[in-house]
């Protein structure tokens, strides 16, 4: 075999040591990048893993803490609920005890006031059995005084006629307070109107004045009667108006020695309410005084006989007869009492 061939065939052999480890190579580079790749899917897997697990881990942390949160936010959520309850509860009894003390301090207050008003009448009643001892005593001992000596003889007769005219006004003063009594009794147990017809209002002053001045006409003074009024009839009640008027006349004539007394009855400007008054030269009444003689057994002076009934009696009457009484303040020449009525 000359050297050519071995040559060619060192060469031959050469190409395919040289393919084949060529191939073997690329078997090797392609296992080598298969082995590469899958270290490398491994690494990433891994990673991957690690990656899951400390979000796994993160997601379970953050489960707890929001597991926390809500039970913190529950417990709160309770906390507040029993505070609301215990703040309701303290609003409750609060309110309770302040219902209680008002309660409490309302009966006080009744209690106070029907004290007083139990001492004010154990003061009227004493008041009143002093002022009714006096007024009947005096008449009474005057009518059996009188009584006994105008049957005798030696009497002359000028002094049984005195005597006859003091028993008819001791008598008159019995029946007067007896007529109070009765008015202060049938008033003051209703707070109802008095019922109402038609009355001459004119007719019914003139009968007042002549029923007063018929009995205690004093000499030197002047009474008189002043009708303004545009109609003569009004809704009123006869009996009692009447009753109210005579008293405010006799109040007048007692207080008035002498000097004018004057009636006078008119419409206010709107014609919505009638307006008489009495008109007197008396003395007058303190200004501090002007209410209190309204009262029950009020008097200004206590040495003039009487019973201290008179005003009240009027006014008891002007309030069922939806009016009102008063003192005039503008007039200073004595004393002038007003009622005022309802028109209509």
């Amino acid at each position: 075999m000359s050297i050519v061939n071995w040559f060619l065939y060192g060469h031959d052999f050469f190409v395919l040591c040289s393919q084949h480890i060529i191939n073997l190579l690329d078997v090797f580079i392609v296992n080598l990048l298969q082995f590469l790749f899958t270290i490398k899917d491994s690494i990433e897997s891994q990673n991957i893993s690690e990656e899951l697990t400390e979000l796994q881990t993160q997601y379970d942390v953050s489960r707890l803490e929001l597991d926390k949160a809500n039970l913190i936010s529950r417990q709160q959520g309770i906390y507040i609920a029993l505070i609301s309850l215990l703040l309701v509860v303290l609003a409750g009894w609060l309110i309770h005890v302040y219902r209680i003390l008002r309660i409490t301090r309302h009966l006080k207050l009744n209690l106070e006031t029907e004290s007083r008003k139990a001492k004010e009448s154990e003061k009227m009643k004493t008041i009143f059995m002093n002022s009714m001892s006096h007024e009947i005593r005096t008449p009474l001992n005057a009518i059996q005084g009188f009584s006994s000596i105008i049957l005798s003889e030696e009497v002359e007769e000028d002094m049984k006629t005195e005597m006859k005219e003091s028993i008819e006004q001791g008598i008159t003063q019995l029946t007067n307070l007896m007529d109070d009594m009765m008015e202060i009794s049938q008033l003051g147990c209703t707070n109802d109107m008095l019922p109402v017809g038609t009355v001459y209002i004119g007719q019914l002053c003139e009968e007042c004045m002549i029923i007063e001045t018929r009995k205690f006409r004093k000499p030197n003074t002047e009474y008189r009667i002043e009708n303004q009024c545009i109609s003569q009839t009004y809704q009123t009640n006869r009996q009692y108006l009447a009753k109210a008027i005579c008293n405010l006349l006799a109040n007048a004539n007692k207080f008035t020695p002498q000097g004018s007394i004057i009636l006078n009855c008119h419409e206010n400007d709107t014609r919505s309410k009638l307006i008489i008054s009495v008109t007197d030269t008396g003395p007058g009444i303190p200004p501090e005084k002007r209410e209190w003689v309204f009262e029950a057994f009020t008097k200004i002076d206590d040495f003039i006989p009487g019973t201290g009934l008179g005003l009240y009696v009027c006014h008891e009457i002007t309030k069922h007869l939806g009016g009102k009484i008063y003192i005039d303040s503008t007039y200073t020449e004595g004393t002038r009492m007003v009622i005022e009525l309802p028109i209509g």
